[in-house]
């Protein structure tokens, strides 16, 4: 099944909800990841498409610890590209439910765009 995340993103401006939907979600025993959209990588001239990432455990080549079930996680890589404007987290969480198959984020973006990241996502 597809992810159909919906996000909260606040920063200066007021709240705004962004969906999106479409992407893949990849679950091992060991990690979930989600990517919704496309990722470029490096600089470009062209404004980035939106996009969202999140990886919640021990990803291949990570050394974060795995995630193999439900509950609070920390060490989340989030990326959230959102009107040609990137916002990276420093520090996210993701608390897991339902199998790993839906949960909440949070994170405060501290590179690119700024500001409180908060949403929900299902797979």
């Amino acid at each position: 099944m597809l992810p159909v995340p919906e996000l909260v993103a606040t920063g200066p401006q007021e709240p705004s909800l962004l969906t999106y939907a479409g992407g893949s979600c990849e679950k091992t025993s060991k990690y979930l990841s989600v990517n919704i959209g496309t990722v470029v990588l490096g600089q470009t001239t062209k404004p980035k498409p939106n996009y969202f990432g999140l990886d919640v455990g021990q990803v291949p080549g990570s050394t974060v610890k795995p995630a193999p079930k439900d509950g609070i996680h920390t060490g989340v890589v989030l990326a959230l590209v959102h009107g040609g404007t990137t916002y990276v987290p420093a520090a996210a969480t993701a608390t897991l439910r339902a199998n790993r198959s839906k949960g909440t984020i949070s994170g405060t973006a501290l590179l690119g765009g700024k500001g409180k990241i908060t949403g929900i996502f299902f797979c």
